[in-house]
């Protein structure tokens, strides 16, 4: 942080480094959609996390918690037999709360997908049995 923000009380603000390692669950939810060869997704999650959170400089310190991380992505793309292409955006919202100070990071990405589909003789007998059932 620069020195006009820094607080004496709060040495996390002084920090060189700060850090994170999470573990959690992100339960979500997911739409999609498709006209005849085209194809958007929405993925939304949110969910707990358990936090090992450090910072480094004159006084380090390492602390357990609590946090929340958030994902939205959204898809578009347009799919063949032989091949397709696909068009992703992902935000992510994480954030590692200190006692004295909270820091939050905005992640936002866009990603251009496209591929050649290889052929499969024999499709596996799982994947026939969930489409015969219409769940694919």
């Amino acid at each position: 942080m620069p020195n006009y923000a820094q607080l004496p009380e709060a040495t996390v603000s002084s920090s060189r480094s700060v850090g994170c390692v999470e573990i959690g669950a992100i339960p979500g939810g997911a739409l999609v959609k498709k006209f005849n060869n085209i194809q958007s997704t929405i993925l939304f999650g949110w969910g707990p996390l358990i936090q090992t959170k450090w910072y480094r400089g004159d006084n380090s310190r390492a602390f357990f918690g609590l946090s929340s991380h958030t994902d939205l992505q959204l898809a578009l793309g347009y799919h063949q037999k032989k091949y397709f292409i696909q068009i992703m955006s992902e935000f992510q919202f994480r954030r590692i709360n200190f006692r004295q100070i909270n820091v939050q990071q905005y992640y936002y990405d866009v990603r251009l997908f496209f591929g050649y589909l290889l052929g499969v003789k024999n499709e596996p007998k799982i994947i026939t049995d969930l489409e015969g059932h219409g769940l694919l």
